[in-house]
């Protein structure tokens, strides 16, 4: 019975399919807000650009590094336990660290010549709107101010100042104009000048302001008079803040290096858990329909996590989750069955590496015969004669494009999102990741008769079409729900596109390098591709 059962397991590849399930929804429970989760700790969108810019290129030089490693020494689930584990670590590490922390916005309370009273200010040009723009999810603008008028009591007797608050709004009038002649800030205290903002105050809080000045002393005023001093803030902390505390820097550097490289150790991880499908399965042909419950894992995780997140609240959600996936799938990948193991038991070392060489190399024509070369460490080298053919060089190229593409919208879309629509981010990322992941799921399905019907050159325009729908719609749509049907394009984007890849990679490749080249490949693809569009345009 016991046998049975196992050779029912093989024979359908349910490790893989589980494998490739929860290697996805690790990702899936973290990924798509990492960045809306850096903006929340006080890093700048600046810093989380540099941020973003250094992962595809940290990726890039990588990828193929590991990729031949696993190819030289044939240690697929340990090498991609061992990233994935170490990613993990980083990513845990990376959340419990403090949010960078930042002084007030110090500014005044201005009565002017006309009888009127303004808010004066220095900040910067996102002030206007950030916190402006989470009004519906409680986030209001705030003034904290001391009075710095001496009244006089009943007694004729000096009193100290006297503290007050208010709230206000803000709009784009109060930054189409930088008021040079507004000295809100002194030279002591800390400000971000970069606009100076003068705010009227409405008439029901000037009302409640007025209590705490002599009247007289005010109406006597001929000029701009200084009536006290105020600290400006957002109830959101990260939303609005002025000049950080001393030492703030570590702290992001420590952002950006544990993101970069936990980030970067799943890319790993990823690359090779597509060269553990190919060593799994006796038909090429087949890696589709494993690879589809990977994108089932990442759409159900990150739907899953958005829906709890909108009941608690807590960014706590999304690192539990992405834990939890994380050693399901270290448990699920040291028992994939990669079907070289058995040869390494039974045959002698050179027998082994033609065994290993024969089945990795099975292309989509399985009559194709390939060479096999002697089992030697620099065998890497045979892929450099690649270059000098035409059609590999189209096929790097296109895979290149492909990736500039996606350099324009990740992360940018998600930050964009949160920009026009920050109360419902987190839920519309959460609807964004499972249509593109029922899609993707539909598209992997049919991805290998698709390709083989069409073309690859058809496959490859299609793709392209796919690209420019999203970024027009992109452009012209403002309202975050519309931008949902875009998401359907994905079945070309990701889905053709990621089996068309890894297809053609393993068509081409030199026998005993497929993971090599689909390393270099991905490399291309989402690290130089989107590093290219990252400096030149983004």
């Amino acid at each position: 019975m016991s046998k049975s059962s196992s050779s029912l397991i093989h024979r359908y590849y349910l490790i893989l399919k589980a494998h490739y399930f929860f290697s996805y929804a690790s990702f899936a429970a973290f990924g798509p807000i990492m960045n809306i989760i850096l903006r929340s700790r006080g890093l700048s969108d600046v810093e989380i650009s540099y941020i973003n810019l250094a992962i595809p290129f940290s990726v890039f030089f990588t990828n193929p590094l590991v990729g031949f490693l696993a190819d030289h020494t044939r240690r697929f689930r340990l090498i991609f336990n061992i990233a994935l584990c170490l990613g993990t670590i980083l990513f845990i590490i990376m959340f419990f660290l403090p949010s960078i922390k930042a002084y007030n916005i110090h500014g005044g309370l201005y009565q002017t010549d006309t009888m009127e009273y303004s808010l004066n200010f220095c900040a910067n040009k996102q002030f206007a709107t950030k916190c402006a723009l989470k009004s519906q999810c409680g986030c209001i603008y705030q003034a904290n101010c001391t009075s710095l008028i001496m009244r006089k009591n009943n007694a004729d007797m000096n009193i100290s100042d006297k503290s007050f608050n208010f709230n206000f709004t803000m709009n784009s009038t109060y930054i189409k104009q930088k008021h040079k002649n507004v000295s809100s800030t002194d030279d002591n205290e800390h400000a971000i000048c970069e606009i100076n903002y003068r705010v009227p105050i409405e008439k029901y809080t000037k009302d409640k302001i007025l209590d705490s000045f002599d009247n007289k002393h005010v109406l006597s005023s001929s000029k701009s008079t200084k009536l006290a001093k105020c600290d400006v803030k957002c109830s959101t902390d990260h939303l609005c803040h002025g000049s950080r505390f001393p030492r703030q820097t570590i702290y992001v550097l420590l952002y950006a290096f544990l993101i970069v490289i936990g980030l970067n150790l799943c890319a790993n991880a990823t690359t090779i858990g597509t060269s553990i499908g190919f060593a799994a399965l006796h038909r090429s042909n087949l890696f589709g329909r494993q690879r589809v419950y990977g994108t089932m894992g990442f759409g159900l995780c990150a739907f899953i996590a958005s829906r709890i997140y909108a009941h608690f609240k807590s960014d706590y959600i999304y690192i539990f989750m992405f834990v939890a996936s994380s050693i399901l799938t270290v448990i699920i990948t040291s028992f994939v069955h990669i079907r070289s193991d058995k040869h390494n038991t039974e045959k002698s070392n050179q027998d082994d590496l033609s065994v290993i060489e024969e089945l990795n190399e099975t292309s989509i024509n399985e009559n194709e015969q390939k060479s096999k070369p002697k089992n030697s460490p620099f065998k890497i080298c045979a892929i450099l004669p690649l270059l000098k053919n035409f059609d590999v060089m189209v096929f790097l190229a296109t895979t290149f494009l492909w990736g500039t593409s996606y350099g324009g919208m990740d992360p940018y879309l998600l930050l964009y999102i949160d920009e026009i629509s920050p109360c419902v981010s987190h839920s519309i990322v959460g609807y964004m990741s499972l249509i593109t992941s029922t899609v993707e799921v539909i598209a992997l399905f049919v991805a290998h008769k698709l390709i083989k019907y069409l073309g690859t050159k058809i496959s490859s325009i299609l793709i392209f079409i796919a690209f420019i729908i999203r970024f027009t719609g992109y452009y012209f749509i403002r309202r975050p729900y519309l931008l949902l049907p875009l998401e359907t394009m994905h079945f070309f984007n990701f889905g053709i596109l990621y089996v068309l890849i890894a297809q053609q990679a393993l068509e081409i490749a030199p026998p005993g390098l497929s993971g090599t080249l689909q390393g270099i490949v991905y490399g291309t693809s989402f690290g130089l591709g989107k590093i290219s569009y990252d400096v030149f345009v983004g």
